[in-house]
């Protein structure tokens, strides 16, 4: 109630205000003993209040230097030890390699140049591939609306663009890198995206899967590519650079125009099968041969000569023309499959070991009148045609 009051207060103080009575003694500051309780100096309560909080912050940083310092010099010494760390590898890691048995100071990654070797197809270019050299010659082209005869291993696009090479290795490196199919690329225009070459193109062979060669030797064999395009470029590129590239122009094979009586050899799908077509004529029901009534009211049908190219028969592969590789279209008419009333008529296998050529003769459902005789793949692509007269 002093300040109230206004008397002056025990302790001699003068300003009027009371401050109550000292405590028997003070707690101790850092984990010192208790000591009795000191009046502070005389002075206004602003001063009094200032000096205290200017002995307290004088306290402080003593006691928070030294976690700080240890903070300060830990991080440096973090900094130091990473940055030496670093510094060690780039100065022991190309120390020494050893890479195809050879041991050098770097390994340098070979880069394909720029702009890359330009070859022409038929003609051979002289060009390294990484760490090898080689002799590469495109020796041809040809964009194939078909898989080979009696494959079926379908083009997703409708064609594939099939192209035959040689490589040959030239130098004498330890080591050698090898040409992978998906190192072979083909894009129908600029703007147009890459190809990589088919592991599995419709059944081309020899398909050159992997080019791994020693000095000296020499491959050859096909690419192969799911598309229907045959014009574009064609290039060699690995993950460190495009090496080569050729422009393409490929030919397409053309469907057989046959003639009856002659020999007919089809272009497409390489197929390794001569056919000779002949005397075409209609059988009418009542005839001897006839088991079931034709529905057309008569059945055309023809002789056949099936002849298999003896080199392309393997000891354990067969080639097969059968009923389902003919089709007859009437003028005007739609297309009649292979008939199955008439007696005689029959496919033709072959195997390594048998003879290769076979007589035989298709039939037809068919109404009297002209018409076109349709030899076809497996696929369904055509392969050659022949022009029937009316009887």
């Amino acid at each position: 109630m002093g300040w109230l009051s206004g008397k002056q207060d025990r302790d001699g103080d003068s300003d009027g205000l009371y401050r109550g009575d000292a405590p028997a003694s003070g707690p101790g500051l850092d984990g010192s003993q208790p000591s009795a309780y000191q009046r502070p100096p005389d002075l206004d309560p602003f001063a009094r209040q200032f000096g205290q909080a200017v002995s307290y912050a004088q306290e402080r940083p003593k006691i928070a230097r030294k976690p700080v310092r240890l903070l300060l010099f830990g991080c440096l010494f973090l900094v130091l030890l990473i940055v030496g760390l670093v510094a060690l590898a780039l100065v022991v890691a190309p120390s020494e390699n050893t890479y195809g048995g050879a041991s050098s100071s770097s390994v340098a990654v070979p880069t394909a140049p720029a702009p890359a070797v330009t070859g022409v197809v038929g003609a051979t270019v002289e060009m390294a591939v990484g760490d090898n050299s080689y002799r590469i010659t495109i020796a041809d082209a040809v964009a194939e609306p078909s898989d080979v005869w009696g494959s079926y291993s379908r083009p997703s696009s409708g064609g594939y663009l099939v192209i035959g090479l040689t490589v040959t290795r030239t130098d004498s490196a330890p080591n050698a890198d090898q040409i992978a199919w998906y190192d072979w690329h083909f894009a129908a225009t600029e703007a147009a995206a890459d190809l990589s070459g088919a592991l599995i193109a419709g059944g081309y062979d020899p398909l050159l899967s992997t080019i791994n060669l020693k000095p000296g030797e020499s491959v050859t064999g096909l690419i192969a590519f799911d598309t229907p395009a045959s014009v574009g470029s064609l290039s060699l590129t690995t993950f460190n650079g495009n090496w080569a590239r050729w422009p393409i122009i490929a030919t397409t094979p053309r469907v057989i125009s046959g003639e009856l009586g002659a020999p007919a050899k089809p272009e497409v799908g390489r197929t390794p099968v001569t056919v000779t077509v002949s005397d075409p004529r209609w059988i009418l029901p009542g005839d001897p041969a006839v088991s079931i009534d034709p529905s057309s009211g008569s059945y055309l049908l023809l002789n056949v000569r099936v002849q298999v190219d003896e080199s392309a028969l393997a000891s354990n592969s067969a080639i097969t023309v059968g009923e389902q590789n003919w089709r007859f279209t009437p003028v005007g008419g739609a297309p009649a499959d292979h008939a199955i009333g008439l007696a005689g008529t029959s496919g033709a296998t072959f195997a390594a070991g048998q003879p290769t050529s076979v007589d035989t003769s298709i039939a037809f459902d068919a109404a009297r009148g002209a018409g076109t005789l349709d030899w076809v793949n497996s696929g369904g692509s055509l392969l050659a045609t022949w022009q029937i007269p009316a009887p």
